[in-house]
């Protein structure tokens, strides 16, 4: 008995490649059940590029980082840290200008600290925070790139108020002032909401032209292309290829 022939497959050019061939060989391999499926498989791409997108979009499959339909991005990640940064600032902020002397007793490190300069790093973070989401926003996809530009202004709002916040001598924990605050709370549950719009909407779009491509051409993402028969028809019997 002669060995199976490989088969030919095309991925629709409205579905992100990576992730797509990504689940197809999952689903094909059985990866999901046996993880050591994947070993039996080889997997040819044609740039270093390429690879390494291939490489996190497979994680992204195997990790479910793919559920919530928010591509990776530099500018994305940024916004996250430069986030995580300001928070940490403002807490520094708040212990100083609230314990005062005795903040050096709480924290040796706080003798290097000074409260201008501290607030001048809240600043520059937020605006900074707030450029990076806006870039982000930009590289998103045109039909929800508008939700997402949108869902920077209550974004901004936040970060106002929470520099508001932060500047009331308190000694109230800084992740209180982000969770219990009734106005601080309002601009995050809209950001929240059109943040999702946004995601929904390019999730819709997506499955709209993956259904347009399965309906012109039936199958699976991953469809056989049809061998190419003599003359280099597709569809027309000729003779089996080497």
């Amino acid at each position: 008995m002669s060995p199976e022939r490989p088969k030919l497959v095309t991925i629709a050019a409205s579905l992100p490649f990576a992730e797509t061939l990504a689940r197809g060989l999952i689903a094909r391999l059985g990866a999901g059940r046996d993880p050591l499926a994947l070993s039996r498989a080889t997997i040819y791409l044609p740039t270093r590029r390429a690879a390494r997108n291939f490489a996190d979009s497979f994680a992204r499959v195997l990790g479910g980082a793919a559920a919530t339909h928010v591509k990776p991005s530099v500018w994305f990640l940024l916004v996250c840290s430069l986030g995580a940064l300001g928070v940490t600032v403002a807490k520094r902020y708040t212990e100083l200008t609230s314990l005062g002397a005795d903040a050096v007793k709480h924290r040796p490190v706080m003798r290097w600290y000074r409260p201008d300069m501290l607030r001048l790093a809240q600043v520059v973070i937020g605006v900074g925070m707030l450029a990076t989401y806006l870039m982000w926003a930009l590289s998103e996809s045109s039909a929800a790139r508008p939700w997402h530009l949108a869902s920077a202004l209550p974004l901004a709002a936040a970060l106002v108020r929470f520099g508001v916040l932060t500047a009331r001598r308190t000694v109230r924990p800084v992740e209180d002032l982000i969770t219990r605050d009734v106005v601080m709370l309002c601009c995050e549950a809209a950001w929240l909401i059109l943040f999702s719009v946004g995601l929904y909407v390019e999730l819709t779009n997506e499955s709209s032209a993956a259904r347009r491509y399965e309906r012109d051409r039936p199958g699976d993402p991953l469809r056989a292309a049809p061998r190419a028969g003599r003359g280099g028809h597709p569809g027309r019997p000729g003779p089996a290829a080497a």
